[in-house]
């Protein structure tokens, strides 16, 4: 028997903060899920219109690697509806 307990619920909520935020920053609050588990939650709310991409962080201090994307929730009041121009 494992006797781990930093293994997080399956199914959990994770609750995008009210402020803009990075993938980074995801994983250093709340539960601590595993990047890969909020890298998905992060493109399938990307899908579902639940949070877009505010703009890219560039790193302070020279490192490798790229830069990070800045997300933040979308407003709720704003309807997102396409409209074809085409004529029928």
């Amino acid at each position: 028997m494992n006797t781990n307990k930093t293994r997080i619920k399956y199914g959990f909520k994770l609750d995008f903060p009210e402020t803009p935020f990075t993938l980074k920053n995801l994983l250093s609050r709340g539960a601590h899920p595993q990047y890969i588990t909020a890298y998905m939650r992060v493109k399938n709310a990307l899908k579902a219109g639940t949070i877009v991409v505010a703009g890219v962080k560039a790193p302070t201090a020279t490192r490798r690697g790229r830069k990070e994307l800045v997300y933040r929730r979308s407003d709720a009041k704003v309807a997102t509806l396409s409209v074809s121009t085409a004529k029928v």
